[in-house]
């Protein structure tokens, strides 16, 4: 896991400069995902991030998993809607308050984004 991390924290700061095509200057991470977002009407922008956090997590995830192969233990589709019926059963947020905050807020097994926050913090 932390060569992974370390691995990805060094393939983020190799892209989070970029040059602008327009006046060639870079552009940090945070201009160009800005730019990005000014072309997305402001109603759709939050499912346009949800959308493409969880598309930039699978793209994350196929590139970790060619670097470094996992297990291959194949179980049939059956037995993948039972784990997946048992884990929504038992382990549902059913907390309202949980729920509201949840909202923008997206897991996987290694981390947990809230796209609402905006990052600064005192």
């Amino acid at each position: 896991m932390r060569v992974w991390c370390a691995t990805l924290a060094v393939a983020v700061l190799a892209v989070a400069v970029a040059a602008d095509p327009d006046t060639g200057r870079h552009l940090t991470a945070a201009q160009r995902i800005y730019r990005i977002l000014q072309r997305v009407n402001e109603n759709d922008r939050s499912e346009f991030i949800r959308y493409h956090l969880h598309k930039g997590y699978e793209l994350a995830q196929k590139e970790q998993s060619s670097r470094y192969p996992g297990f291959n233990y194949e179980i049939s589709n059956k037995d993948s809607l039972l784990i997946y019926e048992y884990f929504s059963t038992y382990n549902d947020v059913t907390d309202d308050e949980v729920a509201k905050v949840a909202r923008t807020v997206i897991c996987w097994k290694d981390k947990c984004i809230d796209f609402a926050d905006p990052g600064i913090h005192p």
